[in-house]
């Protein structure tokens, strides 16, 4: 409770203090670990949140859920390159340790974030050849299927998008990632299905567990609201183009976070 409410406070070197505390007093209870990954997220220290979820994402049951956590952390930490002074360089040594990490066939994470690299820098049949690796590892995961709908998408083989990002959500329906994506990808052919994945996608994201991005939320809600005034919103960004700096992150209530969704 009292790293929860640490972070509550933005008070980040107290709230990483007492998340160590507790996870070297319980080193196996798996949401006291992402509550410290959670502290060192809301610190700025994205490497060593991923640090600890892969290490998690390694030994646990729930690796699909963990998998999705350590993106929303590398993802987060993609937007703070762009927008803060020293944070491009700690951004290209941690892709440069995953790539040469990921010459390992075992090591799933660090194959699944070079997807998410190559996917950002446009190189689709790279990224396409990543995902589908991560997929043979991960079979019941979610995020790489929702990452082949993406490039599919940026191929403009909207087929291909629309029954990779159909299995995504058949796979883990509970997924807000998949929501997010089905809405983009379908926008300008189905308006209303896009508006369903949004609201889905809402409904989800504030789950306890779920990796809180505002900016992200008022992004989706702003392009239900333009769906319902009949306005198409934007498809899936291409390559090169990065969201907003989010206004808040954490990992939701990191105390009390759910088993895989």
């Amino acid at each position: 409770a009292r790293v929860a409410l640490a972070g509550r406070r933005d008070d980040a070197d107290v709230g990483v203090a007492l998340a160590q505390a507790a996870a070297e007093a319980w080193p196996t209870h798996g949401a006291l670990l992402r509550a410290l990954a959670s502290a060192h997220l809301r610190a700025g220290e994205h490497a060593k949140s991923i640090d600890i979820l892969s290490a998690q994402f390694d030994k646990g049951p729930d690796r699909h859920h963990v998998l999705g956590l350590i993106e929303g952390v590398y993802c987060d930490m993609d937007r703070a390159a762009v927008a803060e002074d020293g944070s491009l360089a700690a951004f290209a040594r941690l892709d440069a340790s995953m790539l040469a990490r990921s010459s390992r066939a075992e090591d799933v994470v660090a194959r699944f974030l070079v997807g998410l690299r190559q996917l950002r820098q446009g190189q689709l049949d790279a990224a396409i050849a990543s995902m589908q690796t991560v997929r043979r590892a991960l079979p019941q995961a979610s995020r790489p299927l929702i990452h082949l709908a993406v490039a599919q998408q940026w191929r403009s083989d909207q087929a291909a998008a629309r029954a990779a990002i159909e299995g995504a959500i058949a796979l883990q329906p509970n997924d807000p990632a998949a929501h997010h994506a089905r809405a983009m990808i379908v926008a300008r052919a189905d308006p209303p299905a896009a508006r369903e994945s949004l609201q889905r996608y809402l409904a989800l994201a504030r789950q306890p567990g779920r990796l809180q991005f505002s900016g992200q939320r008022h992004q989706a809600q702003a392009a239900l609201a333009r769906l319902e005034r009949g306005v198409t919103p934007a498809e899936v960004r291409q390559p090169g183009q990065r969201p907003e700096r989010p206004t808040a992150h954490s990992l939701a209530d990191p105390m009390a976070l759910p088993g895989p969704v």
